[in-house]
């Protein structure tokens, strides 16, 4: 399953060489992942405490990352990427200095090749492999693939962190395209996977970021925010009402984006969940602590329909558009790859 794998590749990435389940704190099931289908073996047992060591990953000699399905490799610098965009075949490295972590790979020389798209004229990109640096190239805004050498020594096997290193980063108003006048990412955790909420509107965080209901309602044409507020459902009983509110200011054309930080249950009153069903949303109460991330679309008619993502033990986004978490960008990248070298 997915889960196998992913729960694999993670604890390949992380370099994780050693696991200590306290059966006394986790579900019979959990304990029972562990053993069936980690890469683990037994090693001791003391009461409700047993170790675990991890199974070295076989290093390899090709390895090929794309960020947009590869979340362990993104490190910091990275734009968004939304639970419904799928489709994405890129994302976009955000700052002078973007982060990539790859598995471990075989000693040797390597070639790195890199598939990006420069956001402006005059880009240069260089790679800064485990303290090693190559040398600059000129990166074009049209796709290319730029190769860097790398000695023996470069790259380990055991965890690699690979710095994209830009020569700039370009205003994301720059680059908004006309077939959508804006990008539009909201992300949503609850208590314990995170605890946020946010709004980015063209590289800005416009969320209140407070607990339970963070809103914000943007002309779809445009791009402009019209209203933004926060509703605190869990704890404050007048913030229901207040969210009915909001939402009835929704009209044609515009879209309402919404975020839950920490949870939005406990006090949500019926008349508040039916306007959030009546926009096409999921009714939150009894789910303490869930991550719902949606945005709504007004059409001309004033029905709404909504891009929505509801999750209970983890984070949860949803996005339209290119995901900017910050107000500028350095370069589209669709994937690296480290090719091992002819000596």
């Amino acid at each position: 399953s997915q889960a196998v794998a992913d729960a694999s590749q993670a604890l390949q990435t992380l370099n994780v060489h050693f696991v200590v389940v306290h059966r006394d704190q986790v579900p019979p099931e959990f304990a029972t992942f562990v053993e069936r289908f980690l890469p683990v073996t037994f090693m001791a047992q003391d009461g409700d405490h047993v170790l675990y060591k991890v199974q070295a990953a076989v290093a390899t000699d090709d390895l090929a990352i794309r960020p947009t399905s590869d979340p362990l490799a993104r490190g910091e610098g990275w734009s968004g990427l939304g639970s419904n965009q799928d489709a994405m075949t890129s994302l976009w490295a955000q700052r002078r200095e973007t982060a990539i972590f790859a598995e471990p790979v075989a000693p040797g020389p390597y070639t790195a090749t890199v598939r990006a798209a420069a956001a402006g004229p005059g880009q240069t990109l260089s790679l800064v492999v485990n303290g090693f640096q190559t040398a600059e190239q000129s990166l074009p805004a049209e796709w290319s693939g730029l190769s860097f050498g790398l000695p023996p020594e470069a790259l380990t096997d055991h965890e690699n962190k690979i710095v994209l290193r830009f020569g700039h980063t370009y205003p994301v108003d720059t680059l908004i395209g006309t077939g959508s006048p804006f990008s539009l990412l909201v992300e949503s955790a609850g208590l314990e996977a995170g605890n946020y909420a946010h709004i980015w509107l063209n590289g800005h965080d416009i969320s209140p970021n407070q607990r339970g209901y963070n809103l914000a309602l943007i002309d779809g044409a445009t791009g402009e925010v019209k209203a933004v507020d926060s509703f605190d459902t869990h704890g404050d009983p007048a913030a229901s009402p207040a969210l009915v509110d909001f939402v009835q200011q929704a009209g044609p054309g515009d879209l309402l984006a919404v975020a839950v930080k920490d949870t939005a249950s406990d006090q949500l009153s019926a008349e508040a969940a039916q306007a959030l069903r009546d926009l096409d949303l999921s009714d939150l109460r009894g789910r303490f602590r869930w991550a719902q991330a949606g945005i709504v679309t007004i059409d001309g008619a004033g029905k709404p329909a909504a891009v929505e993502e509801i999750e209970g033990l983890q984070a949860t986004s949803v996005g339209v558009g290119a995901g900017w978490r910050e107000p500028n960008a350095a370069a589209q990248v669709e994937w690296l790859r480290l090719e091992r070298a002819e000596n």
